[in-house]
């Protein structure tokens, strides 16, 4: 069952990287994804007054269930991102590098979600 959680956790966590991501490319989707931009927000800087900037529940719950399937703590980087990029890719990528593309990634979608949301005129019909 831990090891469901562990494929599972994975599809979730990818799932939510590449919506916060991508989702203000859906025209109709764009508040929610705004919505969904805040609430990551959240986790990484209400939350992470106490647990550390960046914190996020999704890789400390999987964490927790890798740590039950034996992996050390010590093995497993802070985060995600680092974990993924250094499974799949051939070259390592250093923790602060790993950030500073979370953050970078993160905060361009955010800008064009805030862009798209409220400063960008929609095309109004043309006159006849």
């Amino acid at each position: 069952m831990l090891h469901v959680a562990d494929i599972a956790l994975y599809v979730i966590h990818l799932a939510i990287i590449l919506y916060s991501l991508l989702g203000w490319l859906w025209p109709r989707g764009r508040r929610a994804h705004l919505i969904f931009l805040g609430a990551i927000l959240a986790c990484w800087f209400g939350l992470g007054l106490w647990k550390g900037i960046g914190y996020c529940p999704f890789t400390d719950w999987h964490w927790q269930v890798k740590a039950k399937l034996g992996a050390s703590y010590a093995d497993l980087p802070n985060s995600f991102i680092k974990h993924v990029w250094d499974a799949v890719l051939p070259w390592a990528i250093s923790p602060k590098a790993a950030d500073l593309l979370t953050f970078g990634a993160f905060f361009t979608s955010v800008a064009l979600a805030v862009w798209l949301n409220f400063f960008k005129q929609t095309n109004p019909e043309p006159s006849r």
